[in-house]
């Protein structure tokens, strides 16, 4: 379950008790790739200390997605800008793709798991025909 990860760029706890607050810590950032907003191939777990006090930490960040989720990742997340480039969402797709996320974030406090990819394909706004599975 993604909840018992650590901070994706310092390690503080994981595979330990995770004692700081936990930050949804984008590798790229949103104000340069506004598209990544929602991408969770671009979102990782971040202890506050890395997210804001080492403004994301990002060398520590590439190191420990490599090390947690090999190089292949690390070359995903590196891509993702090319690939989604813009959304072209309307209104009501926006909406509905916040109600998925919503539902989604409810199944985990349930205890249900999720693989990046299945969170992905159920919003439904980063459609590819080529994604790395974790």
């Amino acid at each position: 379950m993604m909840a018992e990860k650590g901070c994706i760029s310092c390690s503080h706890g994981w595979g330990s008790h995770f004692s700081r607050q936990a930050h949804a810590g984008h590798r790229l950032s949103v104000s340069s790739n506004p598209t990544l907003r929602y991408n969770v191939f671009n979102i990782w777990k971040h202890c506050s200390v890395c997210n804001n006090h080492k403004h994301a930490n990002d060398r520590e960040y590439d190191k420990g997605l490599i090390k947690h989720y090999g190089p292949a990742m690390l070359e995903y997340v590196r891509i993702l800008p090319a690939q989604f480039p813009s959304l072209h969402l309307s209104k009501e797709e926006l909406k509905e793709a916040i109600q998925i996320a919503r539902q989604i974030k409810k199944d985990f406090l349930e205890g249900k798991d999720y693989t990046r990819q299945q969170i992905n394909d159920k919003i439904g706004i980063y459609k590819l025909k080529h994604c790395y599975e974790q």
